[in-house]
C-alpha cells in the first residue's frame, strides 16, 4: 500500500535537522533543486517543507505529478491552487494525504505536511512535517527539523488527496 510506504518513509526521516541551523541546508533541497530541476542548480537553499513532502512521496514509490516541477513542488501556494483547480481537495483526509496550513488564519499559506492520523476526528490530528519545530516554541513553518506534530483543524487551509484523485 502506497499510503503505508509514505508514512513509513516520513517516519524514517523524523529527527532530520538542517545544518547549520537556520540555513535551509538539508538533503530534501539538495535532491529537489539539484537533482530535480536544473533551473535551481547551485542556487541558495529555500524553505523546504514542500521539498520534504515531494521527497517522501518520491522515495516511498509515488512521485507527485507536475506541480512546480516534474518531481512535485517547492512553493506551497502552487500546490494549493493546483489542488483546487484539479479537485484534489478532501474534507476527510487519511494517512498519506497532504495538509496545507494557515497558522495565523489570515488566508496566507504558511506550511505543508503529511497527514498521519486523527486524534479526535474533525478536530485534532498528527502530521509529519519538514521545516517545523519540535514543539510550540519556535517557528511552526520554518523550524529546521522533521517532526511529528499534533495539529488542529482550525489551522488547516486545505487537505489534499492526490493519491485517489490524480487522473492522467
Amino acid at each position: 500500500m502506497i499510503r503505508d510506504s509514505i508514512i513509513a518513509m516520513a517516519e524514517q526521516e523524523m529527527g532530520t535537522l538542517e545544518s547549520p541551523p537556520e540555513s535551509n541546508v538539508v538533503k530534501y533541497n539538495d535532491w529537489y533543486y539539484i537533482e530535480g530541476h536544473t533551473y535551481f542548480k547551485n542556487s541558495k537553499p529555500f524553505a523546504w517543507c514542500g521539498t520534504f513532502v515531494s521527497y517522501v512521496y518520491h522515495f516511498a514509490g509515488w512521485t507527485l505529478p507536475y506541480i512546480d516541477t516534474e518531481i512535485g513542488f517547492h512553493y506551497v501556494p502552487t500546490l494549493y491552487h493546483k489542488a483546487k483547480a484539479k479537485r484534489w481537495e478532501t474534507d476527510n483526509p487519511i494517512k498519506g494525504d497532504i495538509v496545507i496550513f494557515d497558522f495565523k488564519q489570515d488566508k496566507v499559506i504558511d506550511h505543508v505536511g503529511i497527514f498521519h492520523s486523527w486524534l479526535e476526528k474533525g478536530k485534532t490530528f498528527t502530521c509529519i512535517e519538514g521545516n517545523t519545530s519540535a514543539g510550540e516554541k519556535g517557528s511552526q513553518s520554518n523550524g529546521g527539523g522533521v517532526f511529528k506534530r499534533v495539529r488542529n483543524v482550525r489551522d488547516v487551509i486545505q487537505f489534499v488527496n492526490i493519491l485517489d484523485n490524480y487522473k492522467l
